[in-house]
């Protein structure tokens, strides 16, 4: 279904509009009126059907002076419209741009012509169907001081909330994206055939993790002599791997236990040169793990149960960061928001768009 809001003569009258998003909200036309918008800062219209041919250029160019001169010549003229029509027309902008307003982050534009996409594999549908992602741009964590340790200390704390529920709703997972190949690919794999180095835990952490009994730290101790710090494992031996930490262990059992006719798979995320990022909900890779001199981040968010839980722990993830990182900037003297780009994910072999986060 299309959405015209070519006859909202309304929209000159949100003299306080300075973000508007609306991409890929299938709308054919834009109104002559929304280029007398004073205030306005941010226009995204990106992947709409327009019947002017030209406003795609327009828009990849980027130049809001430019986008505001092309809607101002060549957008819809002022018709006649009911006052019902005008009413649901305004309603529509204006509950956008109150979105746009009340965020904690710049939300950037849809960059089709990237490769920032995650190509999805059939076979995770019977797995962990359920995955979103989001960039985190010109992520500052050395220049602010605390804000680092605030992002690590906030995984953990929407983890353990109801919106995760321990991961077995949903699992986070954070990715230096400068360490990528792209575009990403989400497959399901034979545990055998995942080869990664997981992420490092100091020795403080993997005792604190073990369980309370002698046989949990023997087990963790035997682990910690097999595997060495650096060492590459396959997903069949994560069981060994965290023997004796009965929090990892939990984690494994939500893919291990899961019932199925065929042999088990897990959900894995590789990039293009098939480096492995993660085997949610369980564990992150070494090798793309975010630091504190990390510039740009991947967030990706799965789920086993609905594409509404992955995003609506993503969300809270992007709404307290950027708090966050807006807090640690004023207390630094310094102007700063979190940008966060949008990512697609596309059915691998067609390019169908499954989905595009966030919106």
């Amino acid at each position: 279904m299309h959405h015209d809001i070519s006859d909202c003569q309304a929209v000159s009258k949100l003299t306080g509009l300075l973000d508007l998003a609306m991409a890929h909200c299938a709308l054919t036309a834009v109104p002559q009126e929304l280029a007398s918008a004073p205030k306005l800062k941010s226009l995204l219209l990106e992947g709409n059907p327009f019947d002017d041919k030209k406003m795609p250029k327009v828009l990849k160019e980027g130049r809001l002076k430019n986008i505001i001169t092309h809607i101002k010549k060549h957008g819809a003229p002022p018709s006649k419209e009911s006052e019902a029509e005008a009413a649901a027309a305004m309603s529509k902008l204006a509950l956008a741009a109150a979105a746009a307003a009340a965020r904690s982050y710049r939300l950037l534009p849809v960059e089709k012509d990237s490769n920032f996409d995650v190509h999805v594999h059939p076979e995770v549908k019977g797995v962990r169907p359920h995955l979103v992602c989001a960039v985190l741009r010109g992520v500052n964590f050395a220049a602010l001081p605390g804000l680092f340790e605030n992002f690590i200390a906030l995984q953990t704390s929407i983890h353990e909330s109801p919106l995760c529920n321990k991961r077995a709703a949903a699992a986070i997972g954070t990715h230096d994206m400068d360490k990528l190949q792209l575009p990403l690919h989400y497959e399901a794999l034979a545990p055998a055939d995942i080869s990664f180095v997981p992420l490092a835990r100091d020795a403080d952490a993997a005792a604190a993790a073990a369980g309370d009994s002698a046989e949990d730290a023997a087990a963790a101790a035997a682990a910690a002599s097999r595997f060495k710090l650096g060492q590459a494992v396959t997903a069949d031996q994560l069981p060994q791997y965290f023997a004796g930490d009965r929090s990892m262990l939990k984690y494994l059992s939500y893919i291990q236990d899961k019932p199925s006719k065929a042999a088990p798979l897990f959900a894995v995320l590789r990039d293009s040169a098939q480096a492995v990022l993660s085997v949610s909900p369980v564990i992150n890779a070494e090798h793309c793990k975010v630091t504190p001199e990390t510039q740009q981040v991947l967030l990706e968010v799965s789920s086993s149960e609905s594409l509404e839980a992955a995003q609506k722990a993503a969300l809270e993830f992007l709404e307290q960061y950027g708090k966050a990182c807006s807090a640690a900037a004023a207390a630094a003297g310094v102007e700063q928001q979190l940008q966060v780009s949008p990512v697609r994910m596309l059915t691998l072999g067609t390019g169908h768009v499954r989905s595009i986060f966030p919106r």
